[in-house]
């Protein structure tokens, strides 16, 4: 059975008063399952304030299956169109790259690697963050009240799990939001796994029973053959779970499993390269203890594979110093 939504009185109470509600969605299951229960519950209660729905499109990192599913998924939940935003400066693939040639100039990139990490993530912070709060302040009057929603749940990290439901930023002229009167909710905060994938009309047993076909019929890359097997399940999530994701994120995330990790370099030789080659010549693995060039080297270049041999035998235990490397903390001044 789906579970329902739990709105704080203090929630309730902003959006009775004609608060807006802006949605922000990823492609993910949770954000889904967020935008449904929010729509159903804007249209029950008759809300006054404005819904909108707002995604960041990262670019090159993103999934190709994941602007297509968010504009179709969103279109049929609420009629509305999603509002699609980017950083202008570049996307994150460029920010690795100007972070190493900062730490250059520098003369720290020896020991400071240029990929974001759990610890530094200004990977979130610059792609998403940042242009959610400009979008903000460009769309929105000021003295506006805004819920910001965002999918995030309690059990998918102990970080998170620690999340304020509801956070009020700060509302200041110096402030990021620039005197809009914004709330960040968490409306599924507390929901399970099961909950999340009851809520979009599925079952964990279901799921895993479509992850075994697609697994058993489809080769990596058969994006047509992967839709058309999607339709005959009558499947309408990102298809990124049938292959056998965790995480929706991006197509090779610093956070994700090995699993999520070697499904995006199968479906995306052509980024996996583009990410190795950064490794290369940065001499730090993308994760701590964790290379791409040594998960599919089928899949490089020769001459990266002749690379990639050559710095393991420069550096045999290559993996043990990445480790020490990431885990020391550096204050970088960088221009974002």
């Amino acid at each position: 059975m789906a579970r329902h939504l739990q709105i704080p009185q203090a929630i309730r109470e902003l959006l009775e008063q004609g608060a807006h509600v802006l949605v922000n969605v990823s492609g993910g299951k949770d954000s889904d399952a967020m935008l449904k229960l929010l729509w159903d519950a804007y249209t029950l209660h008759g809300w006054r304030g404005d819904f909108r729905v707002v995604t960041c499109d990262l670019q090159r990192n993103e999934w190709d299956f994941s602007l297509p599913h968010i504009q179709k998924f969103v279109s049929e939940t609420t009629g509305k169109q999603v509002e699609v935003i980017r950083r202008e400066q570049g996307d994150l693939v460029d920010q690795w790259w100007t972070r190493y040639r900062t730490l250059q100039q520098e003369g720290r990139a020896d020991r400071v690697p240029p990929w974001s990490s759990a610890s530094a993530r200004f990977c979130t912070k610059a792609q998403k963050e940042a242009q959610v709060n400009k979008f903000i302040v460009k769309q929105y009057p000021q003295e506006a009240v805004i819920l910001s929603c965002i999918g995030i749940r309690a059990d998918e990290s102990p970080a998170r799990k620690h999340k304020q439901v509801v956070q009020v930023y700060t509302q200041s002229p110096t402030a990021p939001t620039k005197n809009r009167h914004v709330y960040r909710w968490l409306p599924i905060h507390e929901f399970s796994l099961s909950d999340v994938w009851s809520t979009l009309g599925w079952t964990l047993e279901r799921l895993e029973a479509l992850r075994s076909e697609v697994k058993a019929n489809i080769q990596p890359g058969d994006r047509e053959g992967l839709y058309a097997l999607l339709k005959t399940w009558n499947y309408h999530a990102n298809p990124v779970y049938a292959l056998g994701n965790d995480r929706c994120s991006c197509r090779l995330c610093v956070l994700a499993n090995q699993n999520d990790l070697r499904n995006g370099i199968l479906w995306n030789p052509d980024h996996y390269r583009d990410l190795v080659e950064l490794e290369l010549i940065s001499g730090f693995s993308f994760q701590q203890g964790r290379w791409l060039a040594e998960m599919q080297p089928d899949l490089l270049s020769d001459e990266q594979r002749q690379r990639w041999t050559q710095l393991r035998q420069t550096v045999p235990q290559a993996s043990i110093k990445t480790i020490t490397k990431h885990t020391s903390p550096v204050q970088l001044t960088l221009p974002w």
